[in-house]
């Protein structure tokens, strides 16, 4: 167990990209394990790392991590990391923690693009996580419209909810 510094929940923001070595697509998987290790680049910064495994699709099997910067000197690193640690629990289903534990052994869809763009054109990413179930998200649902009678007058359309990603 590893008491974050905050509590995460729906109304802060998600992530937007971060380094994934999988190939580009759809990838269920399950978080198995995680630990807290120490940067190599600067050693007074450490990350925490979720240790994963593919476990459907053509990848199965496949370990991977990811890795949260949320004790690092750079500011935006860590915010960064807030993001995508947000939107992780998120599409695992786990309701507002500061505890990174609630997210062992829970499902989520790592969707995996690649840039087209810049100087790391070709290079892939984690574009967003997704529920690996339908209802699993801890995100507020958009609830589908009930039929109305032939003759009344069509019922107005809730407005869009959630968070948007886009790449």
């Amino acid at each position: 167990m590893v008491q974050l510094n905050k509590t995460f929940d729906d109304n802060q923001p998600a992530m937007g990209e971060g380094g994934f070595p999988l190939p580009a697509g759809d990838h269920p998987f399950m978080i198995v394990s995680e630990e807290i290790k120490q940067a190599a680049s600067n050693p007074s910064n450490q990350y925490l790392q979720y240790n994963c495994v593919v476990d459907g699709g053509p990848q199965q099997g496949v370990d991977f991590a990811i890795r949260l910067n949320f004790w690092n000197s750079n500011t935006q690193a860590v915010e960064i990391a807030e993001r995508e640690f947000n939107s992780l629990r998120m599409a695992a289903g786990v309701p507002a923690t500061n505890d990174s534990a609630h997210l062992l052994n829970k499902r989520a869809i790592a969707v995996v693009k690649q840039k087209t763009k810049g100087k790391n054109a070709g290079e892939l990413y984690i574009a967003k996580y997704e529920a690996a179930t339908p209802g699993a998200s801890s995100a507020p649902q958009q609830t589908a419209a009930v039929a109305a009678p032939a003759m009344a007058a069509p019922a107005a359309q809730p407005a869009p909810v959630g968070w948007n990603f886009t790449s």
